[in-house]
């Protein structure tokens, strides 16, 4: 089992390891502390209409600007 404080060494990182990492720093994705899922595939039962799900949408990047 490898802990999550396990680092590869530098020598052994893939470039797809490298690429990856890249994106990760990027994007500040490890700082990401809150996902949120909005359902917008209305084949799938339970999901939300686009509609809804494009009100959500724009209500979310809105009150993330302010």
């Amino acid at each position: 089992m490898i802990q999550s404080n396990h680092q590869i060494p530098k020598t052994t990182k893939s470039p797809e390891h490298k690429a990856l990492s890249y994106c990760v720093e990027t994007f500040g994705l490890a700082k990401i502390q809150r996902h949120i899922f909005i359902g917008a595939d209305q084949t799938i039962a339970n999901c939300g209409s686009k509609g809804a799900s494009l009100e959500s949408w724009e209500y979310l990047k809105s009150d993330l600007k302010s």
